[in-house]
């Protein structure tokens, strides 16, 4: 035991010697030193061995021990001193280099052994037995510490351990559930972004590429789409097709969506059909036979908003639950928020007179509570045919956000009853994709109106949280005072994003949120009195607009845009003067449009593509009078030809037929 000691003092234990850089380990900590210490002190273990059979210790054998204990070292050295080798070698049980050295070690130990053994008196026997042990240990132990992690490995490991316990649950869910229907899914082998099922799956492709989007809940947004990597402005990025067609709530075609004059009605329910060759009547099929005797007589134009149109869509919808599970499983994940509509008493009413219109075909009222929420919610109007409307529910474009300010614009593929969703400006991962559920052109009353009753969500999107909207001041009447006309004092809200009283800036008078939203309506429903085709009339009352809201107002913008979109169809015909008119009124459109609506939009398209018409008709109004030469004429055909080429890529999209 003392040369035991000594060896530990001088650094002598041979799996201590090994530098870092040979063994490319990391130290043991102190119990596993301590332990492989004792395992692979070999010569000390002779030692032992000797100083237990013999009677006297001898300072004649101390020189002999020594002499061991340094060619043991060297031996013990031996296999560690390339410890890839060594690995390699010991990896395979009938590698002949294994038995070669193992051989050679065995030799080496009985010829010290015997020499140990000849000076202190041990048997042959036992000599043998413990060369075998000398041979076979060293081999063992490095297995042994190959297996064996050191002490910052294992606890790596161990907290490995412990967060994937803690994330066991969520991982199993993320990995199982997909992200559309929350059925059993998989992750997509390709992008491996997301996670569907078998059904849902065909939506993330599009001409066979992954579309970069996924499914999550966000803090404060609830389950929305993001994007999963970087995408371009007009790269496709959501392609979808609709499980269910049901009518808009308005007199139409139960059938198609075309508008009706209540001439032709369905023989069998009553219900208005567009005729007897109606290309929707399959879609009628499903409600009719459940609704005979339902209406004692026909609907006339009065009956415009008649609770039939709403009872259609639930018996579709609830029809597809019981016969077509699989396409209702797609809009498992949706929110019908039902308690939310049962107290609002603008729905509640309508809801009870569907109810009490299905009572007879047993459904149960949470059924048509669901069905309607869903409707209501997450419906999307599209033209089924060319002159009519339906409202259809998609799976993936149903958990878009909605945004003032959005980075997706719709594509819609008549009768097809698909849509595509195309990037406006760039996006980055991680970014929620958006859409605009409101039109272009509205004010701050009536856009958060509709939000609030027909989605229930606050947006709270830049232009919304700022009061001038960008600094457009897009709904800022001017102050009928006449103090304040001459100072340019504007009506901006008290608080931008709830329901409150407007404030004069220059006079600081306050304006409820009432009086504001009169005095829009005055005007729209002087718009309404106006003759139509009357030019002169229009200007003039733009004119009028511009006299008491400021020169970005909605209004005045609504009424500049139809000006535009009214000239550009008989552009040739006008005069010098309306043609120069024609594309100021493009230029503050798109100025307008560059703030509230940015990015490669259609609209900024639609009125590129009218000033550019304007440009070129008054430069061959100048090449003609003499005022630019054909050099020029020629330069300024080809810029056009430039800027409607780039206008058509935006507004058109190549679909694929098969």
């Amino acid at each position: 035991m003392k040369m035991t000691r000594k060896n530990k003092k001088k650094g002598k234990n041979p799996t201590l010697n090994t530098s870092a850089e040979e063994t490319n380990e990391v130290l043991p900590s102190d119990e596993q030193e301590t332990e492989l210490h004792n395992e692979n002190m070999i010569p000390c273990q002779v030692n032992e061995l000797l100083s237990n059979e013999c009677d006297t210790k001898n300072s004649s054998i101390e020189e002999p021990k020594k002499e061991v204990v340094q060619n043991q070292e060297k031996n013990d050295t031996k296999p560690l001193s390339n410890d890839k080798d060594y690995e390699s070698r010991s990896s395979n049980p009938e590698d002949k280099n294994t038995e070669k050295l193992k051989s050679q070690a065995k030799e080496t130990l009985v010829e010290e052994v015997g020499t140990l053994c000849q000076n202190n008196k041990l048997s042959s026997d036992q000599s043998e037995v413990n060369v075998e042990e000398l041979v076979e240990r060293p081999l063992k132990i490095e297995k042994e510490k190959e297996k064996l992690p050191t002490h910052v490995e294992e606890q790596e490991k161990e907290s490995e351990k412990q967060e994937k316990n803690t994330n066991i649950g969520t991982e199993k869910s993320s990995k199982s559930s997909c992200c559309i229907c929350g059925g059993n899914g998989q992750r997509c082998i390709k992008c491996k972004n997301v996670i569907l099922c078998d059904n849902c799956l065909p939506r993330h492709f599009h001409v066979g590429r992954c579309l970069p989007w996924s499914a999550k809940d966000v803090i404060g947004s609830g389950r929305c789409l993001v994007a999963t990597r970087s995408i371009k402005p007009l790269e496709v990025v959501i392609e979808d097709t609709a499980v269910i067609t049901v009518p808009v709530r308005k007199m139409s075609c139960v059938g198609c969506g075309r508008g009706v004059n209540c001439a032709y009605s369905c023989p069998s329910c009553l219900l208005p059909l567009c005729g007897s060759g109606c290309p929707g009547a399959e879609s009628h099929s499903i409600e009719c036979p459940l609704l005979r005797g339902c209406l004692t007589e026909k609907l006339t134009l009065d009956d415009k908003n008649h609770t039939i149109f709403t009872a259609v869509g639930c018996i579709r919808f609830l029809q597809m639950k019981s016969k077509e599970p699989e396409k209702h499983q797609k809009l498992a994940n949706l929110d019908p928020q039902t308690k939310r509509i049962n107290s609002d008493p603008l729905t509640s009413k309508l809801l009870r007179d569907i109810k009490e219109m299905l009572k007879s075909l047993n459904y149960r009222d949470e059924e048509i509570e669901y069905a309607y929420g869903l409707i209501k919610l997450y419906g999307y109007n599209l033209p089924d045919v060319p002159d009519g409307k339906v409202r259809s529910l998609f799976p993936v474009q149903s958990l878009l956000s909605h945004s003032c300010l959005p980075n997706l614009q719709y594509f819609e593929k008549e009768g097809g009853r698909k849509i595509v969703l195309q990037s406006t400006t760039q996006i980055e991962k991680g970014d929620i994709l958006t859409v605009r559920y409101t039109p272009f052109l509205q004010g701050r009353i009536t856009l958060t109106k509709w939000l609030n009753e027909q989605r229930y969500i606050e947006c709270k999107c830049p232009r919304c949280v700022d009061a001038t909207e960008l600094g457009t001041f897009t709904s800022s009447a001017l102050c009928d005072r006449e103090e304040c006309k001459e100072r340019g004092g504007l009506l901006l809200p008290v608080d931008p994003i709830n329901r409150t009283d407007w404030i004069c800036s220059a006079c600081q008078t306050r304006t409820s949120q009432a009086e504001v939203e009169e005095i829009e309506e005055n005007y729209i429903a002087k718009f309404k009195e106006l003759p139509q085709g009357d030019l002169n009339g229009y200007y003039k009352f733009l004119n009028e607009l511009g006299d008491r809201f400021h020169a970005s107002h909605h209004l005045v913008m609504r009424m500049a845009q139809f000006l535009v979109l009214l000239q550009g169809k008989r552009l040739e015909s006008l005069s010098r003067e309306r043609i120069e008119t024609q594309s100021v009124l493009c230029d503050k459109l798109l100025a307008y449009v560059s703030r509230l609506d940015p990015g490669a939009t259609q609209n900024r398209a639609k009125l590129l593509l009218e000033k550019n018409k304007a440009d070129l008709n008054l430069a061959k109004l100048d090449c003609e009078a003499g005022l630019i030469n054909r050099k020029v004429f020629m330069a300024k055909i080809k810029e056009g030809v430039r800027v409607e080429v780039n206008a058509k890529k935006i507004l058109y999209f190549k679909w694929d037929n098969k």
